[in-house]
């Protein structure tokens, strides 16, 4: 069984990557209008206490717009096979191992002060001075965050975010809803990333550098570095799983409650929600050319040489 909190940080990787497959504007605005329609669409279709049976099944699917999920879902897939996937696969084909797992250091070192902000307006002090901690040492010893010495000095990978401090600040998760071209989420996780959208320091630095297209760039780079990460897990899930929506659905919410408790679901269930295989992508010094190499750096300092940001 692997320890919970090297699971965080990988498990924090997947969860990233999701939501970053499609970052930008326009499907940013698209949650912000889907996110306020089904939230009022939720309050009336709610059974009422009279029932309670309906209730309780309608509270445990935490699901209540399924067939539009599962619409949306299957146009995220079709979009997907059509134009993102193919692109990934292209960078993986062409680009060189060394500078994959460079630019997935320097990205995962961009979002250092994110989780910074984030891990401090949760209290967690410890996991602030880790994120601070591991942004300066990588961008200085690091070359810009292109190498991980943070990692081997023990320095531990930090991935908060906003959605995490709502959860701990008190704010239930809210229906579950896949986004538009974003993916699975939820009412609160959609809140997140929408104040993650306008509030993430590096972003804001983009914007503020007032370089034309730099912004952009960014998103880019963040897009085709996540959608190479989700390669092999996205199609193994999606070819063994007889219900792929309701198998990422189960994922996504493990995933998410298992980070919101910082690890600390395994040991209270005896039993760690990633020990799935779908998950288990270890570097192998010896098969430098396999993909599967590229993971999140762990918590105990010892990184797999590929990093994801």
């Amino acid at each position: 069984m692997k320890k919970p909190a090297q699971e965080i940080d990988r498990q924090g990787r997947r969860h990233r990557a999701t939501r970053a497959c499609i970052g930008g504007p326009t499907a940013v605005a698209s949650a912000m209008v889907l996110l306020a329609a089904l939230a009022l669409a939720a309050c009336a279709t709610k059974p009422p206490k009279s029932e309670p049976l309906a209730r309780a099944a309608y509270e445990q699917a935490n699901d209540p717009f399924e067939p539009l999920n599962r619409g949306i879902f299957t146009f995220n897939d079709t979009i997907d096979g059509l134009l993102f996937k193919p692109i990934a696969q292209g960078y993986r084909y062409v680009v060189p191992l060394p500078a994959r797992r460079g630019l997935r250091n320097a990205l995962g070192n961009l979002k250092m002060p994110w989780s910074f902000v984030n891990a401090l307006l949760q209290g967690n002090f410890h996991l602030a001075g880790a994120a601070v901690a591991r942004f300066i040492v990588n961008a200085t010893v690091g070359v810009g965050g292109l190498f991980d010495p943070a990692s081997r000095l023990g320095i531990p990978y930090v991935d908060e975010d906003l959605g995490q401090t709502l959860a701990v600040w008190g704010m239930g998760e809210g229906f579950y809803v896949v986004l538009p071209l974003l993916g699975p989420s939820s009412l609160r996780d959609g809140i997140g990333l929408i104040g993650e959208f306008f509030g993430d320091p590096a972003s804001l630095a983009a914007d503020a550098a007032n370089v034309k297209g730099l912004q952009a760039i960014y998103l880019g780079l963040e897009l085709l570095d996540a959608r190479e990460a989700l390669l092999d897990p996205y199609d193994q899930l999606m070819a063994e799983s007889e219900d792929p929506y309701i198998a990422f659905r189960s994922v996504r919410r493990q995933n998410r409650l298992f980070k919101i408790n910082n690890g600390r679901v395994a040991a209270q269930t005896g039993a760690d929600p990633f020990e799935d295989d779908m998950f288990e992508q270890e570097f192998d010094a010896d098969r430098p050319d396999e993909p599967q190499e590229l993971q999140e750096p762990q918590a105990d300092g010892m990184t797999p040489p590929p990093a994801t940001p």
